[in-house]
């Protein structure tokens, strides 16, 4: 029997081996040494002697771990043993200022050797037990800790699926009455429209004719008035339903974006005059031929206009320009009217928002024109933005691509 083993006496062998070295790893007590490796831990030497190459690095950790957390437990590293490297398990703890270290073939073995180091009335080794011990309870609070961890994330995981299910449903049953509303609107909007547009058509042949009485004529006037606005509140429902349910096709065509625009100006010229209001148009180019939805374009361009003139008193001008900016075509839409609230300006593009209770003329608004509007440069591809100042009047800007697809045949 060795003299580095004489501790071991009358206590049955189990295949580890157990040293005392300090932080840099020089051994300075061999208590156990039943592994039968390549090399032999004498006092005084370093125990990487006993390392693979390949694992001095991770020795280094483990000393260094077992430093820093006063114990490590089942730290695999390679030895040296028959000529190649051979997994060993290491384990060690803090005694004071020395490092104890155990290295078994597999972690049974170091259990078993603890039973069997026990037998030595050693305050070492007992104080090793009991830090192993604590390991391995730490590692099983770690594990039960885990799985309770597990069984909750599993549980959460299981009711955040049933949520997402019943959103997806939710979801379903939202999109398809929102599918039925939007039918809905589009049935009522078209039954009502011809019925209305009647009604506009004899209240205006009404209130030309001659003998019609003053009294009369302002009655026919307000019909009309109403019917216009509730035509109008028709078409831009019609607008938003079809936009909202993705039924708002491109309709491509070539055409002058110029002359598009001066005929959409001038078609606004009757109600600018009624108001005592001056609408002017200046073109940098005479013409500016693009590929893009000609009713798309007018009813943003008409809109804008149509907006100016409602919301500017008396006696101002409405002033529109255009010209191409690079591939574009961009559009100015600038009057002295009563202006827009600072804390309204993100907002006016949004459905029902209003500049205004009442145009300057008394005009009613839908709160829908431009929200349409936004949606309609949009799909175009196009941006609009808006400058105001309360009581000094608003400039919208318009920029729209002047080729957008190909015409249609």
């Amino acid at each position: 029997m060795s003299p580095r083993a004489a501790n071991l006496k009358g206590v049955r062998h189990v295949d580890v081996l157990a040293f005392r070295c300090d932080s840099s790893g020089t051994v300075g007590e061999v208590v156990a040494d039943d592994l039968q490796l390549d090399h032999s831990l004498e006092v005084g030497e370093k125990f990487q002697t006993i390392m693979d190459p390949h694992s001095l690095e991770k020795a280094d950790q483990f000393l260094a771990t077992v430093l820093s957390r006063q114990a490590a437990s089942g730290w695999e590293l390679n030895v040296c043993q028959d000529g190649r490297p051979t997994a060993a398990v290491f384990t060690g703890t803090m005694q004071k200022d020395q490092i104890f270290v155990v290295v078994g073939r597999t972690t049974r073995d170091i259990s078993a050797s603890v039973d069997t180091l026990e037998q030595i009335n050693n305050e070492q080794l007992n104080t090793f037990r009991m830090a192993f011990r604590d390991q391995v309870d730490q590692f099983d609070s770690r594990l039960r800790s885990g799985a309770s961890a597990y069984e909750e994330l599993s549980r959460l995981n299981n009711e955040l699926s049933n949520a997402q299910r019943e959103l997806s449903l939710k979801t379903n049953e939202l999109a398809r009455l929102n599918e039925v509303k939007n039918r809905f609107l589009g049935i009522a909007a078209h039954d009502l429209r011809n019925p209305l547009s009647v009604i506009l058509g004899y209240a205006g042949f009404l209130a030309l004719l001659d003998e019609a009485e003053p009294d009369k004529k302002r009655a026919y006037d307000e019909i009309a008035s109403s019917s216009r606005f509730m035509l109008d509140l028709i078409n831009d429902l019609l607008d938003v339903s079809k936009i909202e349910a993705g039924h708002h096709q491109l309709q491509i065509s070539s055409f002058d974006g110029m002359d598009l625009l001066r005929h959409t100006v001038y078609s606004y010229t009757r109600q600018a005059s009624t108001k005592n209001i001056r609408l002017n148009i200046e073109a940098a180019q005479e013409s500016i031929p693009m590929t893009s939805d000609r009713g798309m374009l007018r009813r943003v361009f008409g809109n804008l206009v149509s907006n100016a003139i409602k919301y500017s008193p008396s006696g101002t001008s409405v002033e529109v320009t255009a010209r191409q900016k690079g591939s574009h075509l961009l559009i100015e839409v600038r009057d002295q009217g009563i202006g827009v609230p600072a804390d309204q300006l993100e907002a006016i593009f949004q459905p029902f928002v209003h500049l205004s209770n009442q145009g300057t003329g008394g005009e009613r608004s839908t709160g829908l024109g431009l929200s349409i509007v936004a949606q309609l440069v949009s799909l175009l591809n196009g941006t609009i933005g808006v400058e105001s100042q309360l009581g000094l009047g608003s400039t919208f800007r318009l920029m729209v691509p002047l080729v957008v697809g190909s015409p249609s045949r």
